[in-house]
């Protein structure tokens, strides 16, 4: 069976349907929409996996979640950042808006801001 395109459905005078959602939805096709969507979906300043490790002296903010078993470090600071399983920040680093893909390692005092890092990889996101 071939699949009609919407423009040909309409040009061939075919019926269209939809229905109004009322759910959240957002493409997070851009990395400033993924940033915002989970910002949305954390609704406070962090949010932090029961398995996850944080050191009492780290301050978490701007909606960062922190993923199963990550752990993060004495002093270390991170805003809006998205922090995957088992990813490791330690001591005194400070991220913004940087994503840790699982297994990520930041070593001590790094300073890192709009970034993609992930075990192999230490790239620049551009917003």
């Amino acid at each position: 069976v071939e699949r009609e395109t919407f423009p040909s459905l309409i040009s061939n005078k075919r019926r269209v349907f939809g229905y109004k959602e009322g759910a959240y939805w957002l493409d997070i096709g851009n990395p400033g929409a993924l940033f915002k969507g989970s910002q949305d979906l954390v609704a406070a300043d962090f949010l932090v996996s029961p398995s996850a490790s944080v050191h009492s002296t780290a301050v978490l903010f701007g909606g960062t979640s922190i993923g199963d078993g990550a752990e993060i470090g004495a002093g270390a600071v991170l805003d809006n950042c998205i922090v995957s399983a088992g990813v490791i920040v330690k001591a005194r680093a400070h991220l913004s808006r940087t994503f840790l893909a699982p297994a990520a390692i930041v070593e001590e005092d790094a300073r890192y801001e709009d970034r993609y890092i992930s075990a192999k990889e230490n790239l620049p996101i551009i917003f």
